[in-house]
């Protein structure tokens, strides 16, 4: 029922190289919609910061996450 290190490892790499393809086509698509409505985008990155764990929206300020307790650096 356990992986093993190496199993783990390349697992990671592999979810992070399919988190990097998506995030290129997403950051693409924000950056199309944050040139339309840069007000909006810029007022929302100031009042508050997600979690790079679970995703959650925490104070800006925060120095860890309210649903997981990440320690934001």
């Amino acid at each position: 029922g356990y992986l093993k290190k190496a199993e783990f490892v390349e697992a990671a790499k592999a979810f992070t190289a399919e988190a990097g393809e998506s995030e290129e086509s997403e950051s693409e698509e924000a950056s199309e919609e944050a040139s339309e409505d840069d007000s909006s985008e810029e007022s929302a990155d100031e009042s508050d910061k997600d979690c790079p764990i679970c995703g959650t929206s925490n104070a800006h300020d925060a120095g860890s996450c309210t649903a997981c307790n990440y320690t934001f650096v």
